[in-house]
């Protein structure tokens, strides 16, 4: 029986996915995220390489593969230059009454 080594293993798995879910519209991105997998400690067995492909086809089948929105970053804005800084007190922290004798 030939030895077959875990990339080889996984390179099937994905294969056989890609090809069983091109009908089904899988997207381009999905294959490519699969093909990034490497393996690097362990020996993990044919059922553990399959629930990852599965895990990583499925997830990057629902993403589809687009790039989520940008966080919003209002930093640097035009409209902060309108805005003054809060003025300095040093009646501010008598008002308080925790240090007033």
């Amino acid at each position: 029986m030939p030895e077959v080594n875990d990339a080889e293993l996984l390179a099937d798995a994905v294969a056989e996915l890609v090809q069983a879910n091109g009908a089904a519209g899988s997207s381009a991105p999905a294959a490519a995220a699969a093909a990034d997998i490497r393996i690097v400690k362990g020996a993990p067995t044919d059922e553990e390489l399959a629930a990852v492909v599965v895990a990583v086809l499925s997830a990057a089948a629902e993403n589809g593969g687009a790039a989520s929105d940008p966080v919003h970053d209002a930093w640097g804005h035009p409209a902060l230059l309108h805005r003054q800084p809060a003025a300095f007190s040093p009646d501010s922290f008598a008002a308080g009454g925790r240090f007033s004798g």
